[in-house]
């Protein structure tokens, strides 16, 4: 079994964006970084991609990226753990990207961010879009989702 390639997602948006990079096989550039706290990150990846120089994240974002993709056409079943139907969006104060769902902050600062809550519509169109595109790729893939028990409100 492998762990997601992008690190631990919680909303359907990132999840769906996830998996659509390791279908198309989608090799990041320079231009889907941002610069933060002297790293290189990447808004729809864990932190463990960020490095000191761009090179360095690009070359491990999309070498993780290339080995989802063949994983994933040859897999027999894949497991969709939701987590959160919370969006965090960039806001004007953002470095880049107004409007883009993030699926990691990287601690940046609060007012970066906007939060919404996804309509249920909008979550079961978007996850059935993706179960279509999966099924394209590797009809044989079986797929399971779950719901991740993690508390985000006391």
């Amino acid at each position: 079994m492998k762990e997601n390639p992008h690190g631990i997602l919680f909303n359907p948006v990132s999840v769906v964006n996830a998996i659509s990079d390791y279908i198309q096989c989608k090799q990041y550039t320079e231009t889907d970084l941002f610069e933060y706290n002297e790293l290189f990150n990447s808004w729809h990846h864990h932190t463990r991609f960020s490095d000191i120089s761009s090179d360095a994240a690009l070359n491990k974002i999309n070498q993780s990226i290339k080995e989802a993709h063949h994983f994933l056409k040859e897999a027999n079943q894949l497991v969709i753990t939701l987590g959160s139907a919370w969006l965090y969006c960039l806001t004007h104060n953002a470095p880049s990207q107004i409007g883009l769902v993030v699926a990691n902050n990287h601690k940046a600062p609060s007012n970066w961010f906007e939060k919404r809550l996804m309509l249920p519509k909008e979550s079961t169109d978007l996850l059935q879009s993706m179960v279509h595109e999966l099924q394209s790729f590797n009809s044989a893939l079986q797929i399971i989702f779950t719901v991740s028990p993690v508390r985000h409100l006391r």
